[in-house]
């Protein structure tokens, strides 16, 4: 697998087309279809690493120019948060552990495991928050930048799909969703 995603990746850029390798870290292992629910992947680590990941690190390796998160839950890296919102996953695990500079998008926001829990809005601020550099959804074809995301989530326009935001200015969104959670928490 991980030489066919390295192959596919070279083979896209070399064409001019940036890929975008998906749906990280890992999604085969699941029954569950995010359009509908949160898919759940009860591994330990190691099983992560020898399987899930390596198509990333090839992918990562070969220079994709984007990576796109999972709506799933991965209780060995996070029990709290799915990875498209999830710190520990797209900082730590992504940006730090794999070492992978470039653009991470997340899947669509609408589907029922992000907007069921999180909502749209609020969702997108979290997403950024845990280090994705644009949210996007399918209704309407628009994308959230992070800026556009935490302004729009202040003023409660919940429901309504933006575009905008420069995806290099994250600090904003980033304190909205702390916000967010000290709220949750007290």
């Amino acid at each position: 697998m991980a030489r066919h995603t390295a192959a596919y990746v070279e083979g896209l850029q070399a064409a001019g087309v940036a890929a975008c390798t998906k749906h990280f870290p890992g999604h085969g292992d699941t029954a569950v279809d995010s359009h509908h629910a949160m898919p759940r992947i009860d591994v330990d680590l190691d099983t992560l690493h020898a399987r899930e990941l390596v198509p990333f690190r090839a992918a990562i390796a070969a220079g994709s120019k984007s990576v796109m998160s999972a709506h799933i839950l991965l209780p060995a890296l996070d029990p709290a948060r799915p990875a498209t919102l999830s710190p520990q996953i797209l900082t730590g695990l992504l940006r730090e552990e794999l070492g992978y500079d470039g653009l991470i998008i997340t899947d669509g926001m609408e589907m029922q495991a992000i907007s069921a829990t999180y909502g749209i809005e609020r969702g997108s601020v979290m997403a950024i928050a845990a280090g994705a550099t644009r949210s996007a959804s399918a209704v309407g074809w628009r994308t959230t930048g992070p800026c556009e995301a935490a302004r729009r989530a202040g003023r409660g326009r919940a429901g309504r799909r933006t575009a905008g935001g420069a995806a290099g200015r994250r600090g904003g969104a980033r304190a909205r969703a702390r916000g967010l959670d000290a709220a949750e928490q007290g």
